[in-house]
């Protein structure tokens, strides 16, 4: 009776540390995605950084700033072409943006 209980608890046990190194794998997926992506940004401002360096943070604080401002107009409802009139951006940028958005919502 003894050694079935404590074949239980290790099962349980085993079950239970299976189920939270599935969890971190995932995590660590999700953490590995989010880097890539870092990366590539930085690779992106570090070829198109031809000015003086405040004029390079200055172009990454306005596209940071248009991304945020795209994402909210479209939880507000607002399409592509309207937030691409209204910020003044190419519909294609807005379009791509909320393609993006969409994959990181959905854990693509």
């Amino acid at each position: 009776m003894v050694l079935e209980g404590i074949i239980i608890a290790e099962a349980v046990f085993i079950l239970f540390q299976w189920r939270k190194n599935r969890r971190l794998e995932k995590e660590i997926e999700e953490l590995q995605q989010k880097y890539e992506e870092g990366q590539a940004l930085i690779d992106e401002l570090q070829r198109e950084g031809q000015g003086t360096e405040g004029q390079e943070t200055e172009a990454s604080i306005d596209r940071f700033a248009t991304h945020d401002k795209i994402i909210e107009m479209s939880d507000l409802g607002a399409d592509a072409e309207m937030i691409s009139e209204r910020l003044g951006v190419p519909r294609r940028k807005v379009e791509m943006t909320l393609k993006f958005e969409k994959m990181k919502k959905d854990g693509a």
